[in-house]
């Protein structure tokens, strides 16, 4: 039981820290960070499903 919730909380950090990554890019705003913000921005909505469906499994 301790696992998942440590995973989960792994997860919300990570989340927390692609968005920050989200937004240093955004105010970069080169050629070059703009792919790497669609990257981080599809890895954000990636992690956010995985914690929603994880979320939902557990009764």
């Amino acid at each position: 039981l301790g696992k998942g919730r440590s995973a989960a909380d792994a997860q919300k950090q990570y989340l927390r820290s692609l968005k920050g990554l989200r937004s240093i890019l955004t105010r970069q705003n080169t050629q070059e960070s703009e792919g790497k913000l669609r990257k981080v921005e599809e890895e954000i909505k990636r992690v956010e499903n995985e914690i929603q469906s994880s979320g939902r499994n557990k009764k």
